[in-house]
């Protein structure tokens, strides 16, 4: 029996006597056994618009995967935190690694994609805009760490795979059997974007693939020396909210802190103007 750390972060993560801990797991679930509480409640477009009775609210916001975010009925797998270990890593080397963004730039997307309700989680994965480095107009994310940069290129790549959606009929150009094929006929289907969502389906099936692209990429011996994180400048984004556009400081924080916010806000706007002098 396996379990579900179900708020995998960075505030969860530390580094002590030369390895890395997964911290809290009290909110951690046993993966053989399904119950509502394995279900995980997401915040939409940043407006509590549901309270489940039970403990279904957990994780950090900014790190929650794609599926969760976008649809807070869905189940809470292992997948999702395979994929929250890949949010992890984008948002601190975001936070700490130069990039050549703006700080305009750095700052809205770190807004547009941890923030803002992870609209744009989904285009990380399938658009690729920060990870082009084909084109020698649109540089590396990371110039001056390559193997960072290739790491999260190769995660990128495993999940945008995975929530590509084959119609009926491009399931029928793989083969029934993937064994024993030429050179020729592998080619063919690697070209193929199905192929490569069959490929992420099985990678994905276990955590053997994704703790050997990070062991891999960690022992290539081509990390620079000088790799001190450096926190980055950044300036509050303008958003649009429920009362217009207004300034937001980004930040870390648990779907729960959200929640108690909300319900602050919700108090003080039942109360009248005589209560709310008093405070």
């Amino acid at each position: 029996m396996g379990y579900l750390h179900r708020d995998i972060s960075s505030g969860n993560i530390i580094i002590a006597f030369g390895g890395g801990y997964l911290i809290d797991w009290d909110l951690a679930k046993p993966t053989k056994i399904e119950t509502p509480c394995h279900l995980t409640c997401t915040v939409c477009r940043t407006v509590i618009s549901c309270l489940p009775s039970d403990e279904s609210w957990q994780g950090t916001w900014q790190f929650m995967s794609t599926c969760l975010v976008q649809d807070w009925g869905t189940i809470h797998t292992f997948r999702d935190d395979l994929e929250s270990s890949f949010w992890v890593l984008l948002w601190t080397a975001l936070m700490y690694s130069e990039t050549p963004l703006s700080i305009s730039e750095h700052s809205t997307f770190i807004w547009d994609t941890f923030e803002s309700a992870g609209e744009q989680k989904r285009g990380v994965f399938t658009f690729q805009t920060i990870f082009k480095c084909n084109d020698p107009k649109s540089p590396a994310l990371f110039p001056n760490k390559s193997t960072l940069f290739q790491l999260l290129k190769d995660l990128a790549d495993l999940f945008g795979h995975f929530y590509y959606e084959p119609s009926a009929e491009e399931w029928t150009l793989l083969p029934s059997n993937l064994n024993d094929l030429s050179e020729r006929e592998i080619k063919y289907l690697q070209a193929l974007v199905v192929y490569g969502h069959k490929q992420s389906l099985d990678r994905l099936g276990d955590n053997t693939h994704i703790i050997g692209c990070f062991s891999s990429h960690l022992e290539s011996g081509t990390w620079p020396k000088q790799d001190a994180a450096v926190a980055q400048e950044l300036t509050n984004v303008n958003c649009w909210g429920e009362n217009g556009t207004s300034n937001v400081v980004l930040k870390s924080k648990h779907v729960l802190e959200l929640v108690l916010e909300e319900e602050m806000k919700s108090r003080k706007k039942a109360k009248g103007p005589r209560e709310r002098l008093e405070e």
